[in-house]
């Protein structure tokens, strides 16, 4: 952990791949997953930490990891597989920090993907190819919610339709 407190921002958001925009960094899919991995990790290993090491660690995560994926939502959420997995790693950071503005900005990201990306029938408008990724990230989401964000988010979602359509579709 001592050693991703010291990577650059660049690596936070796999700026080669990604690219990079300075003035509004935001991480997308492999950030979203150094979130979720980091809020079960240095939870597991605080005992160990010194003080200092803590306190690095969270300040890289925080600024290049949860806010960069916040970023990525309040600015280019668009109705894909992104926005479920980005959302749900900037929930799990979120809720290792407590910070409430960046866990409302993942529970938007999740609501505008359960509004936008099922039909009716409960059908996903990327096909069953793309069904499990973002699928398997809302289960994550729902981890580290609340009985009533679930029944909130996930109660009145078409997506409790999706196992007929993955059936007989």
């Amino acid at each position: 952990l001592k050693k991703l407190s010291e990577m650059p921002l660049d690596f936070w958001v796999h700026a080669e791949l990604r690219g990079l925009d300075p003035k509004l960094p935001c991480g997308t899919l492999e950030t979203a997953a150094v979130n979720r991995a980091l809020a079960v990790a240095v939870e597991a290993v605080k005992p160990d930490m010194t003080p200092e090491e803590l306190a690095a660690i969270e300040k890289t995560w925080r600024e290049y990891g949860l806010q960069t994926n916040a970023n990525w939502i309040r600015t280019k959420i668009a109705p894909h597989n992104f926005t479920a997995v980005i959302s749900s790693g900037t929930l799990w950071a979120a809720k290792y920090f407590g910070d409430k503005e960046a866990e409302a900005t993942a529970l938007y990201g999740l609501k505008y993907y359960l509004d936008n990306c099922f039909e009716t029938d409960g059908s996903y408008q990327e096909g069953a190819s793309y069904f499990t990724y973002p699928v398997t990230n809302l289960v994550n989401a729902a981890l580290v919610m609340t009985p009533e964000q679930v029944q909130e988010y996930f109660g009145r979602s078409y997506l409790k339709d999706s196992m007929s359509w993955r059936l007989y579709g």
